[in-house]
């Protein structure tokens, strides 16, 4: 399961971050796991919903509850915001409840300026281990 921030008044801001989970979920596909990307999927789903469904936070968290319960764990893809997202947020709360393993996107390709620094200090204290 990819995790990553989304929501934004800017919808050039929204797509930009989808875009950036589809290179993240094809990194990772390319590193042998299989990868549920929620934003890189649903992004072109919010264009076929009614508007009020379309970035409702209930309908959407509704259905990755489900399959975050089902992962067998979660990458975290630090882009700004990650840590002010309400998503991302009850997404790691219930990662670390079922006691999946978190890892940290802390490289992508050509991307490197996009992605939050997250400090070795805060990765102990949260228990997670990086992805290289």
């Amino acid at each position: 399961y990819l995790s990553q921030p989304y929501s934004h008044h800017d919808p050039l801001v929204r797509a930009a971050r989808a875009e950036l989970g589809a290179i993240a979920a094809a990194w990772l596909m390319q590193r042998n796991w299989a990868v549920h990307a929620p934003i890189a999927q649903g992004h072109q789903v919010t264009q076929h919903l009614p508007s009020m469904l379309a970035h409702d936070h209930k309908f959407w968290m509704a259905r990755d509850v489900q399959i975050v319960r089902c992962a067998q764990a979660m990458h975290l893809l630090p882009l700004t915001g990650w840590r002010e997202s309400r998503g991302v947020s009850e997404e790691l709360n219930l990662a670390h409840d079922i006691g999946l393993q978190v890892y940290v996107v802390q490289y992508l390709p050509g991307f490197d300026h996009r992605l939050e620094v997250i400090s070795q200090q805060e990765l102990h204290m949260l228990g997670w281990r990086v992805e290289a």
